[in-house]
């Protein structure tokens, strides 16, 4: 009657129960506990049938809650107190355990629906309540990771986001918060669901193929933010003979959507990206690119932010995964003394020529063939000057001149106008060569400049195809390059500015043949990276059969990248046939260590 809304006198209930429980433990139970508990089963289960139908999960899981919070009560004033925890187990199996599923996976209320909704308060109480009965939480999380994993590929496979580095990792992060809010604020923390969570984020996020290279230029575009955000470390030494890289064009408009890597809140979101991505080592040769062309801009450098992050990737991924990258830093600081040192000597300068030189670590930098094609006969001139004076200095070591790495200001006049071009060192020296006539074809813009095949075009573009910068004209228009097409000055070029950047007609991210070519490197250099960690298994086990050698070696390369069993097979038979491993002579899948 009391469950019914009416009143009970719970003084007289106490007596009775307390004269049962005084005649002796199993005359309360038999007589009494067994019939109420089956009756307190039928009861909910017959009124759990009912709100089910008629109420949405967070409603129901309300009515729930207020059932188990009168039941308690009711044991506690007139019930044996060994009754609590049957009583309470009862309704739990009538109002939840029979009901999960519905619950759980409702359309409309149910987990996946109040995570959508971030109903942090309602998806609390399904949380504590289905905890409270076996298997409830599992399915609770099962739904809430599989929805996290199929959004999530929906999320990377959407094409306006699959050609926007900066969107696709903002878009990541904003998944990300929202489910650390959902562990945080409806879970309790809990370990098992951010497990979960993790382990969903981490499969969507490798799926998709171009995630190291994205992660890595939205690091760089963050960077750039920090630098011009304020957070500005030591200058870089001034433009010009070894400088550059690649990445965004120091043109393209920086992202508004997310704040720079220049604070520990930041640079932490980051690396909870990071951390999901399988294939580390693909990360670390687009961020060397992109460190490269950070460092040798000749603009000021977000220095705390630099070694900020090198530090979190120290931490992630250990001192073998940095150490290029901060010889990298630490190359630009020395350049910077050198360069002082050469000025002091009365270096630097000569013909209407200033240039600054950065030397640079080999094998430290993302660096092309070495070559001096592309530098024009005055800075070639200048550059002699400077090997001479740093030979003095470092007798032992050999120079090997990247101008295609460097950039140049120019200044120009344009019918009586004078600007001063900001350009790459391909593009001075085309420019350069107008100075001794005009109408080229590009093709002899190209024998007279050495600048290579594949960048010649785009340096072309930029300078006669940029909408609104055309400091040459093209003959025909348009904007593909063929060799027979003629290039003049042009007389008639107009800016507000006086100094002018040219930015160069590339993409932020890498073209399809650019991105199979560094995934061809990054398979290339994976090979010995296997072949050691191989060694190193069998070295400490001796003999081993092939599965474990797998799973070892797997276990070993994880925080480089995930090799994968045909390659590491491979490189066991490669292994074999260097004598370095042999095959048991009884059991082919065993396979025993060569001293």
């Amino acid at each position: 009657a009391e469950r019914r809304g009416g009143v009970a006198d719970r003084a007289l209930l106490r007596s009775f129960t307390s004269m049962l429980a005084d005649v002796g433990a199993d005359v309360y139970s038999e007589e009494f506990e067994a019939p109420f508990l089956a009756d307190t089963s039928r009861f909910y289960d017959a009124e759990a049938a009912a709100l089910v139908r008629d109420l949405p999960p967070p409603a129901y899981l309300a009515a729930a809650e207020t059932r188990l919070t009168e039941e308690a009560d009711r044991v506690a004033h007139y019930l044996d107190p060994a009754t609590a925890g049957p009583s309470a187990r009862a309704v739990e199996a009538a109002l939840l355990g029979a009901h999960v599923s519905t619950l759980v996976h409702a359309e409309a209320g149910g987990a996946v629906a109040l995570v959508r909704d971030d109903a942090h308060a309602d998806l609390s109480r399904m949380y504590t309540l289905l905890a409270r009965v076996p298997g409830g939480l599992d399915e609770m999380r099962t739904a809430i990771a599989d929805h996290a994993a199929a959004s999530g590929a929906r999320m990377v496979a959407d094409p306006a986001l699959a050609t926007a580095p900066i969107p696709f990792v903002e878009a990541l992060l904003a998944a990300k918060d929202k489910y650390d809010a959902v562990v945080a604020r409806a879970c309790g923390g809990d370990k098992a669901f951010a497990h979960a969570l993790a382990s969903a984020f981490e499969r969507f996020v490798n799926a998709a193929p171009r995630a190291p290279e994205y992660v890595s230029l939205y690091m760089d575009d963050r960077l750039r933010r920090a630098t011009r955000a304020g957070a500005a470390g030591p200058a870089a030494a001034a433009r010009g003979g070894l400088g550059g890289g690649v990445g965004a064009p120091d043109g393209a408009p920086p992202s508004t959507a997310a704040p720079p890597l220049d604070d520990e809140a930041a640079l932490d979101r980051v690396m909870a990206i990071f951390r999901y991505l399988q294939d580390k080592d693909v990360f670390e040769r687009y961020h060397k690119a992109h460190l490269a062309r950070r460092l040798l801009s000749g603009r000021p450098l977000a220095d705390d932010a630099e070694r900020a992050l090198l530090a979190r990737l120290k931490t992630e991924c250990g001192y073998q995964f940095t150490s290029r990258l901060e010889c990298m830093l630490t190359d630009v600081k020395t350049s910077a003394d050198l360069a002082a040192d050469w000025k002091a000597a009365g270096g630097g300068s000569g013909g209407g020529v200033e240039l600054a030189v950065h030397v640079l670590t080999t094998g430290a930098w993302p660096t092309p063939p070495p070559s001096r094609a592309a530098m024009p006969p005055s800075v070639a001139a200048v550059a002699d000057e400077f090997a001479k004076f740093y030979h003095a200095k470092h007798g032992g070591r050999r120079l090997a001149w990247q101008p295609g790495m460097g950039g140049a200001d120019l200044r120009a006049e344009f019918g009586g106008r004078r600007h001063e071009l900001s350009v790459t060192a391909h593009q001075a020296a085309i420019l350069l060569l107008f100075n001794e006539g005009d109408g080229f074809t590009a093709e002899a813009i190209g024998a007279a400049t050495g600048v290579p095949a594949g960048e010649l075009p785009r340096a072309l573009q930029s300078l006669a195809c940029a909408r609104g910068r055309n400091v040459l004209r093209k003959a025909p228009p348009g904007r593909d390059v063929a060799p027979g097409d003629t290039f003049f000055f042009n007389d008639g070029f107009t800016s507000k500015l006086f100094k002018v950047k040219v930015g160069t007609v590339s993409s932020s991210r890498e073209a399809e043949p650019e991105r199979a070519g560094t995934r061809a490197r990054v398979e290339e250099d994976r090979k010995p990276q296997v072949d050691a960690a191989i060694v190193r298994v069998m070295k400490a086990r001796r003999v081993l059969d092939h599965n474990s050698v797998v799973a070892e070696a797997t276990l070993q390369l994880a925080s480089r990248f995930a090799p994968t069993p045909a390659l590491i097979k491979q490189r066991v038979e490669s292994l074999i046939e260097r004598e370095y491993l042999e095959r048991d002579a009884n059991d082919r899948k065993l396979y025993r260590y060569l001293a």
